[in-house]
């Protein structure tokens, strides 16, 4: 009896880590292959001056191609005085349609900013935004691309 309760624990286990060392697909091959957003023809209303939270893409380096599995390092920086409010993130993916991310996202996102390790993206140029607000009513902005060979 003994026996098969550590077989079945270190069956369970070895499943957890290997669960856990999966990556995460941010979004699928369906969604990444959707043309690009539209050029728009108006001006969107801004937000006035981004009054959240700074926010600072580490990784991947959007200067060059990241090869998946990657690492997304996003870090908010609040104002002084001021606390992040996750119940105000929101992390879209700009293609011909708007594709909302944000429940991907959440699980890996803190007050100090989201970070994911070993995130999988289809080939392409997928612009992303990420959206986020204070305490105090403030929101901020942050538009990126990530492009994977």
């Amino acid at each position: 009896m003994k026996r098969h309760t550590i077989i079945l624990t270190t069956a369970l286990i070895l499943a957890a880590c290997l669960a856990w060392g999966e990556p995460i697909h941010l979004l699928t091959r369906q969604e990444a292959a959707l043309d690009d957003e539209p050029v728009r023809q108006f001006t969107p209303k801004a937000i006035p001056g981004n009054t959240g939270p700074a926010i600072k893409v580490v990784t991947p380096d959007v200067s060059r191609e990241a090869i998946p599995p990657l690492r997304l390092d996003i870090r908010f920086q609040p104002q002084d005085g001021r606390r992040v409010d996750l119940a105000r993130l929101k992390v879209e993916c700009l293609k011909i349609i708007t594709i909302d991310l944000t429940d991907r996202v959440k699980p890996y996102a803190k007050p100090t900013g989201i970070a994911m390790n070993e995130v999988n993206i289809p080939s392409g140029r997928h612009k992303l935004r990420v959206s986020i607000g204070d305490d105090q009513g403030g929101i901020t902005q942050e538009t990126f691309v990530v492009s994977v060979p």
